[in-house]
């Protein structure tokens, strides 16, 4: 599903800009735009070293979701840093990436290393987050190497046809196990006893294909296409955001790591600004907030970006702090014995919960619903139109559900209820009318 006053050479031109600019972008990720002159254009602190966790199960070595691909929702005209517009199409394209790195599509479909290789991105709005993996099993894995760098640039296949942004790399390092990590904080203590001098270091947002650097945080969006986690003013977890209850989650079919459908979206993110009128407002420090199952459809399940599986009732996902922000991989899995290839719906029933020092009460139970078909809600006749034909297919189906086809039952079950029945009518005859 969810910006120079001085006009210089595009591969070269470094400028500052006032610290009052400011323009929407989603903290952590890549946030995607272009220039008025049509080059796409990325702000991100490249400076950082993103740090990867170690994967538990499945795949070897370190991995995670983040940073992902944010299409910006703000023009900042002033400093050349402008929306995409409708019809582009974007990928991440590989320049380079150091030995034993690569990343994985969504879902786990296939992986990107190679120079050429491709990440689909897709169109705006776009958050989309690939995940990225040093693997310890990789022959040319060095495990004295501390870091490792991806080099990559985005490319438009869309009708905009917008030049490509200028070459950009990431860096990443595995962050150690907890044994190996009290020793390196031991050392870190030490050593510290012998320094005299103490430096840090101010994050510096670049915007590669104009260069621009700013000592400015810029101001933090909110994407739509995620879950939002706040708390209410009494101190209770509560969502935001995407809407679980109005929506159906449509998980594309893979056959790389996992076999069904699966992909990362939406993810789960904090709440950025208060919204007293909604009773939602941003968690304080020492929140650790995690995602309990309380049902679950047969043959769905949650994996974590270290390969934690969540499938049965009362287990349960550390989704991160007050700043979370985590894609979760959503699989329908066709090889789980349970999978019922006549099913088309998959619900599953959550919580919040807060471990940390905050200690918000649980919030109230939120059903996600999954499905495995690109359906159009009331367009029962499967023409991509809703219009009068859908009207006797639906009296059809209601009097004989059995004769349904899964995509005629996806387009008329729209109470996300696994039924089509009395109780979808209303909302039925509501779209058809809109």
């Amino acid at each position: 599903m969810t910006r120079l006053s001085a006009r210089l050479t595009a591969t070269t031109a470094v400028v500052l800009f006032s610290a009052s600019a400011a323009f929407a972008q989603k903290a952590g990720d890549l946030n995607i735009g272009r220039t008025s002159a049509g080059q796409l254009a990325v702000a991100f602190d490249f400076s950082q070293i993103l740090e990867l966790p170690p994967i538990l199960a499945v795949l070897s070595g370190w991995g995670d979701a983040e940073p992902g691909f944010f299409s910006i929702d703000v023009d900042l005209p002033a400093d050349d840093f402008l929306m995409l517009d409708s019809g582009a199409d974007i990928r991440y394209e590989v320049v380079s990436f150091d030995p034993a790195f690569r990343g994985w599509t969504q879902g786990f479909a296939a992986t990107f290393s190679n120079p050429g290789d491709q990440f689909v991105v897709g169109p705006p709005d776009f958050d989309e987050h690939p995940f990225w993996q040093i693997n310890s099993d990789d022959p040319l894995f060095d495990p004295g190497q501390t870091l490792w760098q991806a080099t990559g640039r985005l490319i438009d296949v869309g009708i905009t046809g917008y030049q490509p942004s200028d070459a950009f790399t990431s860096t990443f390092s595995p962050v150690p196990e907890p044994c190996t990590a009290t020793l390196l904080l031991l050392g870190s203590v030490l050593a510290s006893r012998r320094r005299t001098k103490v430096s840090s270091r101010k994050a510096v947002w670049t915007i590669v294909a104009l260069g621009i650097l700013s000592g400015a945080r810029p101001a933090l969006a909110q994407e739509f296409g995620d879950v939002w986690i706040g708390r209410t003013a009494a101190g209770q977890l509560k969502i935001g955001g995407f809407s679980v209850a109005d929506n159906a989650v449509t998980l594309p079919p893979v056959g790389g790591l996992f076999n069904g459908w699966s992909d990362n979206d939406p993810g789960f993110d904090r709440i950025v600004s208060d919204d007293p009128g909604a009773d939602l407002f941003s968690m304080e420090t020492g929140a650790q907030i995690s995602l309990v199952a309380v049902e679950m459809d047969e043959a769905f399940r949650a994996i974590d970006p270290s390969f934690n599986i969540m499938d049965e009732v009362g287990e349960q996902l550390f989704l991160g702090n007050e700043s979370l922000h985590i894609h979760l991989t959503w699989h329908i899995n066709s090889d789980d014995p349970s999978f019922d290839p006549d099913q088309y719906l998959w619900n599953a029933t959550f919580r919040l919960i807060d471990d940390g020092a905050t200690n918000y009460a649980d919030s109230e139970p939120f059903t996600m619903h999954f499905v495995n078909i690109d359906c159009i809600l009331a367009d029962v006749h499967v023409d991509g139109n809703l219009d009068i034909l859908d009207v006797s297919d639906f009296v059809d189906l209601l009097l004989d559900p059995a004769g349904a086809t899964n995509e005629e039952k996806c387009a008329a079950d729209l109470t996300f209820d696994g039924l089509v029945d009395g109780k979808d009518i209303q909302m039925f005859v509501d779209l058809i009318l809109a």
